[in-house]
């Protein structure tokens, strides 16, 4: 694996750890009451270091909801796919 790939896996590995962090914290506190610094005390960053990848708390929360949007999307297409298949099977017969 290069260098740049490294990096970017990496960068890659450390948003995610990020939005994870963020995200247990939302869901088990208000989002008002959760910090930027209590994100970067759990993925053990610096503060600055969030800033990095999320211009703020809002940012960050919004990442969460698109991520969690995807994974719904993914899900409901499945099965519309899925369901597409049944029909044309049973079509078929």
């Amino acid at each position: 694996m290069s260098t740049n790939n490294r990096r970017e896996l990496e960068k890659y590995n450390r948003r995610n750890d990020i939005l994870n962090a963020a995200q247990n914290l939302f869901f088990s506190q208000r989002f008002e009451n959760v910090s930027l610094n209590e994100i970067a005390k759990k993925v053990h960053l610096g503060r600055s270091t969030i800033y990095h990848y999320f211009e703020n708390k809002e940012e960050l929360f919004f990442a969460i909801v698109l991520r969690g949007a995807l994974i719904l999307h993914k899900l409901v297409q499945e099965e519309v796919d899925s369901s597409i298949e049944k029909l044309t099977a049973f079509r078929s017969e």
